[in-house]
C-alpha cells in the first residue's frame, strides 16, 4: 500500500506541474486583440489600416489605432 502512495503522490505533482506550466503559457501570450494593456510598443511600426489610421501593438497586449495624417 505505500507504493501505491507515492505512484498518486507523483502523479498529483506531475498533473500539478502540468497545469501550472499551461497557466504560465495563457498569460505570458498577450492577445494582439482586445483592449490595450501598458500602452503602445515604443518603436513598433504601425500597420495602415486606411484614412490615416494606423494599428499599432501594446506593451501588455492588445492593440490601439492611432491617427496619423490628415
Amino acid at each position: 500500500m505505500g507504493a501505491f502512495r507515492w505512484v498518486v503522490l507523483a502523479m498529483a505533482i506531475l498533473i500539478g506541474i502540468a497545469v501550472f506550466a499551461s497557466m504560465a503559457h495563457s498569460f505570458s501570450s498577450p492577445s494582439p486583440s482586445g483592449p490595450c494593456v501598458g500602452g503602445p510598443v515604443m518603436g513598433a511600426t504601425g500597420q495602415p489600416v486606411g484614412n490615416g489610421n494606423y494599428k499599432f501593438p501594446c506593451t501588455g497586449g492588445g492593440s490601439t489605432v492611432v491617427h496619423i495624417g490628415n
